[in-house]
């Protein structure tokens, strides 16, 4: 190939990548923009925050409920709460958009999962405002909340707390947790090359997450390209960082049977993704095991506890933050995240 023709296929494709960023902008270049705002855009009043929500609100609280997952007094409690991280001062070019609007866009945007431009016409907000606010408001209700309830275990006590549950629901004695990794599909980032590209031929990130007896969340990772397994991705946590040089918290081993040869540390369940260790447990392999190898499968319980709690309809609130929701096709809507995970590991 002469000098020449790799130069014009050099400029192709700068054009290419330069004309599908406008696409995606809404700007094309050398076009006179005829408006400042879109006339719908300037009628917030007509806007589903202003006339549906407030309806419900004062005569179908049930109704909008269904529609954020979250009672009138719990949006309201949360609302004070996040409220000044969210709140924006007007200025002299136009109005801020209301901290209770982003809160109900973002809320609306989790129970639901509906597209960005669906949320954008039925709150009357840009698409860029539509996505700016589910960036902040998340990010802002994790901060926000996390220490409340997404604070993991410390200390000796608290990992007791979780052994018991393990050993009075599974029967499984010395129990920290169950943990697993879940794929969340995501649009393809421009020049990531094949990073998050993973074993289902789909482009993810990865939710880390260890979980109790009762299926509540006590450690999340998220963010790790979907390249990475599941294994690999324990391996870089703090937590197990922390459980390696003993400065985790766990609880001492415990006696088996009344023997004093027979000692069982404290560990965490998973899958065959990970490495079995000290502290790592994981089902036996293969098929037509005997009883015993059955009974012990049943009670590590790993894909069952992590799997179930990750798919269920309760977990949605908790895992959406940086999903990328499907729409009716089943396709990846674009929602933004930003490279580094967020760990969650208490205060």
């Amino acid at each position: 190939m002469d000098n020449q023709r790799k130069r014009r296929l050099a400029a192709l494709a700068v054009i290419l990548d330069v004309t599908e960023d406008n696409e995606e902008t809404g700007w094309i270049a050398n076009s006179k923009r005829s408006c400042w705002v879109k006339p719908w855009l300037t009628k917030k009043t007509l806007g589903v925050q202003n006339q549906l929500y407030e309806e419900l609100l004062a005569t179908d609280p049930e109704e909008y409920k269904r529609l954020l997952r979250l009672s009138s007094d719990q949006f309201y409690q949360l609302l004070a709460r996040v409220q000044p991280r969210i709140e924006r001062q007007d200025t002299v070019m136009r109005g801020a958009v209301p901290a209770k609007t982003r809160l109900q866009v973002t809320l609306r945007f989790l129970a639901s999962g509906e597209s960005q431009f669906s949320l954008s016409h039925q709150f009357r907000l840009g698409h860029s405002t539509v996505n700016g606010i589910l960036l902040e408001t998340c990010l802002a209700i994790y901060q926000e909340l996390k220490d409340d309830y997404l604070k993991s275990p410390k200390t000796e006590e608290q990992w007791k707390r979780i052994i018991a549950g393990f050993s009075e629901k599974w029967q499984f004695p010395n129990c920290c947790g169950a943990m697993d990794g879940k794929h969340v599909c995501i649009i393809k980032p421009k020049k990531s090359g094949s990073v998050y590209f993973n074993y289902k031929k789909l482009f993810s990130i990865i939710l880390f997450a260890l979980v109790d007896a009762n299926y509540k969340f006590i450690y999340l990772d998220v963010g790790a390209p979907g390249s990475q397994g599941d294994g690999g991705i324990w391996q870089t946590t703090p937590l197990r960082k922390a459980i390696e040089k003993k400065t985790a918290g766990l609880p001492p081993s415990i006696e088996m049977g009344h023997s004093p040869i027979l000692n069982m540390p404290s560990v965490i369940v998973g899958d065959d993704a990970f490495p079995l260790s000290e502290h790592v447990m994981k089902p036996y392999g293969g098929h037509n095991l005997p009883l015993e190898k059955r009974i012990f499968n049943y009670r590590t319980a790993a894909r069952r506890l992590t799997r179930f709690q990750v798919r269920s309809t309760a977990a949605l609130p908790q895992l959406s933050t940086l999903k990328a929701r499907s729409g009716g096709g089943g396709r990846a809507t674009g929602y933004g995240f930003t490279s580094s995970s967020w760990t969650c590991q208490g205060a």
